[in-house]
């Protein structure tokens, strides 16, 4: 497997079943801004509140071999093994990228466990061995890594910042190696941002003042 991200906003997305596990995977994609059309002729009562809100298209109906609605990506969770096998291969033939829920194996991509901490993103994965596994250390890390997300937008200053003195990405790679350490990261589990802050601080404020000495003496 290779793990990337995607931006759904431009992608129709289809789901092909209107139960639980759909409506799992239709608020994740509603939730990274997807298109999302259903195929299946029952839902839950929340699928039904989001079609009736005008946020997910819905064909009431029973899959047809042969009438798969297009997409570029395809969820198939159904609770008819010879459904998602049979949809799961043409969508697959149609050139979709599919994730069939009972059966990892036949999926073109799995969907990693996720947690947002701020702008923290966390993503696990087992490959599809244990949904169960990924759910239990997306918990763990949610609270291990809670404090962490306090610092990520002065990172995001300082890294701005430490483009505009450091031209060189040879050199900004140095300063990130010298100035945020295995260290900093166990100040931050323990929820001390701050001295970190400062510390990154005092190394691009001394940087500047170079720079800026060096400029003046040309």
């Amino acid at each position: 497997m290779l793990t990337i991200s995607v931006r759904v906003e431009e992608l129709n997305c289809l789901v092909v079943g209107g139960g639980e596990v759909a409506e799992r995977r239709i608020l994740k994609v509603l939730e990274a801004g997807g298109r999302v059309h259903v195929l299946s002729p029952m839902v839950t009562p929340t699928i039904l509140a989001l079609v009736e809100e005008g946020k997910v298209s819905w064909s009431k109906a029973s899959y047809v071999p042969g009438e798969l609605p297009p997409a570029h990506l395809v969820w198939v969770v159904t609770d008819n093994v010879e459904v998602n096998e049979q949809a799961s291969e043409e969508a697959i033939k149609r050139g979709s990228l599919v994730n069939r829920a009972d059966d990892a194996e036949s999926s073109l991509f799995t969907m990693p466990a996720s947690t947002l901490l701020g702008e923290l993103e966390i993503f696990v994965s087992t490959g599809g061995a244990s949904p169960r596994l990924n759910r239990l250390l997306r918990a763990d890390m949610e609270a291990r890594y809670a404090s962490v997300q306090a610092i990520l937008p002065s990172l995001r200053k300082f890294r701005n910042e430490v483009k505009t003195w450091i031209t060189t990405p040879k050199e900004r790679e140095v300063f990130w190696q010298t100035y945020l350490t295995p260290h900093d990261v166990e100040l931050l589990l323990k929820g001390r941002h701050k001295a970190v802050e400062e510390k990154l601080q005092n190394a691009i404020y001394s940087i500047r003042a170079k720079s800026q000495d060096s400029s003046h003496k040309r």
